[in-house]
This record gives structure tokens, sequence and C-alpha cells, in this order.
């Protein structure tokens, strides 16, 4: 779980001057949120199969981003980040699930 918050900061820390740089910047540490988010949530509740836990975490993702379009908190509402939200929450899934947590 640290390994994509510690690679979120680091892509903060460098600075290219491209277009495409940028767009990875913007999106790709969201990303890694989301995947140490879901993450986290699965190892901490793989034990208990709960499907709440499968609905709430996308729709903290959601929420988070309706809360920063409405200014309630700091940050810029985008449904490119809700997109990018949801494939690395899939992305987790799929990789714990193949590291034996069997939770799908």
């Amino acid at each position: 779980m640290l390994f994509p918050v510690g690679l979120g900061v680091l892509v903060y820390k460098i600075n290219f001057d491209s277009v495409l740089w940028n767009l990875f910047c913007n999106y790709f540490p969201d990303g890694l949120w989301a995947y140490a988010f879901t993450s986290a949530i699965i190892i901490i509740w793989h034990k208990k199969q709960n499907f709440w836990l499968f609905f709430i975490t996308p729709l903290t993702f959601v929420l988070f981003e309706i809360f920063q379009y409405l200014q309630k908190l700091p940050g810029t509402g985008d449904l490119l980040d809700i997109f990018t939200y949801f494939i690395f929450y899939f992305l987790s899934l799929t990789i714990l699930n193949k590291k034996n947590f069997n939770f799908l």
C-alpha cells in the first residue's frame, strides 16, 4: 500500500515540460491513491466478504469528486478522475484476487 502512495509523491516531484507528462501527473497519482485505498479496504476486510465494502469504495471515489466539484473539498471535480479511480479500483481487485485473497 505504501508503494503506490510513494510513487504518486514521486510523480509530483518530477517535472517535465510536455502535455502528455502533465496529463500523466494529473491522473496517475489519483489512480495510485484509488489503488492504495482499495487495496487497504480489501486487505483489512478480506476475511469478511461484504458486498457493501465493494459498493462503498467506488461510491467514495464519486462522492470525493462531487464534493470537489461543489467546492466543499479542495480540488477540481473531474469526470476523468472518476474514470481513473475506477480503472485502478478494478486493477486492485484483479491483482489482489490473483494473490489468493479470493474475494471475487
